[in-house]
Formats: structure tokens, sequence, C-alpha cells
């Protein structure tokens, strides 16, 4: 059985969640045991609320032929690559997996690949809606895919339940693990544990920090939400909160938050969480082509994702690690660490750090499939 996260719904909630869960077994899906609610009733444009729709970036040539290359083929830096089935299909637009098992989002063709070590790539969950824009695994291993522009209010999907929005929810434009179970976007907030979010805006990135929620809006007055907090924008336009990452990067034992701010080329390190916090007083990394669009972290270490980064968009992903406060303290974004290989590549579009490895999704341009690249650390 699922771990979920609705637990329990007060009746003040029960206007807002209003969906319906079509199991094939009897899993309980992602927000319960008896999941019949999840998100919000605001209406919106779609297109414009779901975090899917900047996922037509894509990527660089790869023929679906090459989708069994391995990684005797594959280019350094990179220890592996598995590519994409379908042109246009954005194969690596969001990353999910544990030590166990690697998934891939392609919302262009509306698939969840699961990604193999010999490099073959098998469809895991297909459908429409944009499914395969965000991508998570809940506390038992279950791989759950976004479906921002499914129905009339998006859907969770996995192999064993649909959980559908209601009308203008936009349910599924991004996806993450929030404690025992997953937390979500919605047109206008998210909702997480029995907690609608009313944001009164499009939401970007999400973090579980200690315990809790935190919701970024790039593109609000606040540039980040918790409960009993909220922090204002650090300058205008910059998408401060677009991705969000939360472990302790300076050793002290605490969880930090890393803010991606893309507009600026941007990701502040609020060292301690975000209560109590200044954007002045945050130690703050610069980049260009999108620095900050993704983030990946690990105790010590901050991985930053730069999909348009280069004279050919060939995206880049830049590494920081030390562990101490001084060396976070030193950490400056001189060179990337990782390039794509070809024009349109998109590299860093999407990052995920599981087990002992660091991926990055390079999902393409329009003439190719995308790409999703193990990278080589040392």
């Amino acid at each position: 059985m699922l771990q979920g996260m609705i637990r329990m719904l007060s009746p003040a909630l029960l206007p807002l969640l209003l969906f319906a869960c079509d199991t094939k077994e009897d899993t309980g899906g992602p927000f319960g045991t008896s999941d019949t609610t999840a998100g919000s009733d605001s209406s919106t444009d779609s297109a414009d609320s779901a975090d899917s729709a900047d996922s037509a970036d894509s990527a660089d040539s790869a023929d679906s032929a090459d989708s069994a290359d391995s990684a005797d083929t594959a280019p350094a830096p990179f220890d592996d690559v598995w590519y994409g089935l379908i042109d246009d299909e954005g194969f690596g637009t969001a990353l999910a997996g544990d030590g166990d098992a690697l998934y891939a989002g392609a919302p262009g063709s509306g698939s969840a690949y699961l990604l193999s070590p010999s490099g073959a790539v098998e469809v895991a969950l297909e459908g429409g809606g944009r499914l395969g824009a965000a991508l998570a695994l809940d506390i038992d291993g279950v791989l759950w895919a976004g479906a921002p522009l499914s129905g009339v209010g998006g859907a969770l999907v996995s192999d064993g339940a649909t959980v559908s929005g209601a009308p203008g929810a936009v349910l599924g434009g991004r996806l993450i693990r929030a404690g025992d179970g997953l937390a979500s976007t919605t047109a206008l907030g998210a909702i997480a544990g029995d907690e609608a979010i009313d944001l009164g805006v499009r939401p970007g990135g999400l973090a579980w920090l200690n315990g809790g929620l935190v919701t970024g809006t790039p593109w609000g007055a606040q540039a980040l939400s918790w409960d009993g907090g909220a922090l204002s924008r650090p300058g205008d336009r910059d998408e401060a909160g677009y991705a969000l990452c939360a472990v302790d990067l300076d050793g002290d034992g605490l969880e930090d938050l890393a803010v991606g701010a893309p507009g600026a080329g941007a990701v502040y390190l609020l060292l301690g969480g975000p209560a109590d916090q200044t954007w002045e007083a945050a130690p703050r990394l610069e980049g260009e082509g999108r620095f900050g669009h993704a983030l990946a972290c690990e105790a010590g270490a901050l991985h930053v994702g730069a999909p348009t980064w280069g004279d050919l968009n060939e995206g880049a992903v830049f590494s920081f690690s030390g562990g101490s406060s001084e060396a976070v303290d030193g950490w400056s974004a001189a060179a990337p660490d990782y390039t794509g290989s070809g024009q349109g590549d998109g590299l860093g579009w999407s990052l995920l750090v599981a087990g002992d490895a660091l991926y990055a999704g390079a999902p393409g341009d329009a003439t190719s499939a995308g790409r999703v690249a193990r990278l080589t650390r040392d």
C-alpha cells in the first residue's frame, strides 16, 4: 500500500479538493488510501499555468536508432547516455530515480521511460496531456508522472492509478517526494500532506525542507512561500524560485535551501533555510544560459543546470562541493563542469542525484528526441 500525502481532510478544504481516482489496483494513490481528493479549483489558461509548457525547449540530434547506444559510445565527460525514441518528444525534460531505477520524462510524446544500465529505453508510463512533464518516486519506489494538460485539470499517473485534477487545477506541473507522500503544484498553488496551498500565482519549484513544503513563485511578488512565512523577490523578472533544492550544504547539521533565479542567471544559498533571511546576506552564484534553471543537491554539494549556455545553446552543468561554510563562501561558477555536445542540446534542463550518480537531461530541439547522460564524477 502506498503512503499518501493526504491523510485527513478538514471540511474547509473539501470545496478546494475535488478529484477522481481511477485505480487499476488498490494502491491508494499518492494522496492516501482513500485517495479521492487533491488540488485546487482555481481556473486559468492551462498552457500558461503548467510548468510543462516550458519543456518545449529541447536538445540535440540523436536519431532514434541510437537508443541502444551504450557507455562505449558516450562522449566524455559522460559515463552513459540514453537517447529518446521520437523526435521532438523532449526526452529528459524530467528525471526521477533512486539507486535501483532511473526514469526520464518525455512530455512531447506523453511518455515516461525506464532507462536500463545497458542503454535500453523502455516505456514505463504513457498517456496524453504532456505526461512526463514531472516525475517522482513515492516512498515505496513507485513512479508517478505529472500530466498537467490532461483532461480539464491535469493528472498524476502511475501504473496502478490516475488522480485527476478538478477543472483548472493543472495538477502535475511539478512533482516531488515530500515526506511519506508527494507534493504537486497546481494552477495557483500547491498541495502536500493534508494541505491545499493557495498562492494566488503560478508556482515554480518545490522543496521539502525540515518536514515542510517550500514553494517557489518565480513570477509573483514573493519568491518563496512556506508555512508561516514568505520571502519577497530579490529582483525584477529574476524568476527566483523557479528551481529549489534543500540539503545541508555547509556541514553544520542544518538543512539549507538553494534557490534558482534563471532570469537573472543566479542561484542563492539560504544557509539554515529561508526563515529570517535576506537575499543581500545570502551567498550568490552567477552564470549564463539560464543558470539556475535546474538544481540537484546532496550533502555538501550542489549541481546547477544552465540549459541555454553556449553560443549554440549546448547547455551546461556546474558542480560545487566542499561541505563547509568556508567552501560554500568560496564557490564560483567560473567554468562549467559539463557541456552539451551540439546545437540546441540543452544539457542541464533537468538534474538528478540518485545513488552515487549524477544525471542530466538534454531534451533537445524539434529535430531531435533528446537524451539523458550520467555525468562522470571523480
